[in-house]
């Protein structure tokens, strides 16, 4: 082959997966990716904005940024569900459910965790509460904003979407007292 046919269609292949990248269809929870614009926010920060969630939830249903609404402040616990830790934490919002009424409170974990829910669903009984909400991101959310510290990690996001406060690890309910109203 010549080197001049060789060229070409690499440069025709590198053409090719340049127009591929530029139109590739719509990912099918579009408004739960982060555009390249936002790819520079920094969803860690107090005071950052909520980065886009899709969440696959445990009873069935799918919960994004515009699911939540303006009108509560938002407690999302991202948990594993074998970690002991996390079930503890969990038993606790449990006792104290009255706290939570006005919040939307959502316990998210890893993709590929949903085999070990009903371990943790026997551990803590988090179906008998409609307001406590248990599923499994779907779109990157965890990677934009955990620590890597400790788990459970909460964070707590204010009636516009803005991240207030972060926990890592257990945290005793009067710390979260705060964050709730």
């Amino acid at each position: 082959m010549s080197k001049k046919l060789l060229v070409s269609i690499l440069l025709i292949g590198i053409a090719g997966a340049g127009y591929a990248q530029k139109h590739k269809k719509k990912h099918k929870h579009d408004d739960a990716t982060i555009s390249a614009a936002d790819s520079n926010v920094d969803y860690k920060t107090i005071g950052a904005p909520m980065p886009p969630i899709y969440f696959a939830m445990n009873d069935g249903s799918k919960i994004r940024n515009k699911d939540l609404g303006k009108k509560k402040n938002t407690l999302i616990m991202l948990f594993n569900p074998t970690c002991e830790h996390c079930q503890y934490q969990t038993n606790e919002f449990e006792k104290n459910m009255g706290m939570l009424k006005d919040v939307n409170f959502l316990l998210i974990a890893a993709p590929g965790m949903k085999e070990y829910f009903p371990t943790f669903e026997s551990f803590t009984h988090v179906s008998k509460y409609p307001s406590l909400r248990m599923g499994l991101d779907s779109c990157g959310y965890i990677e934009h904003v955990f620590t890597y510290t400790a788990l459970p990690q909460i964070n707590i996001y204010d009636k516009d979407n803005k991240l207030m406060k972060v926990f890592a690890g257990e945290v005793a309910l009067d710390s979260l007292k705060q964050y709730l109203d």
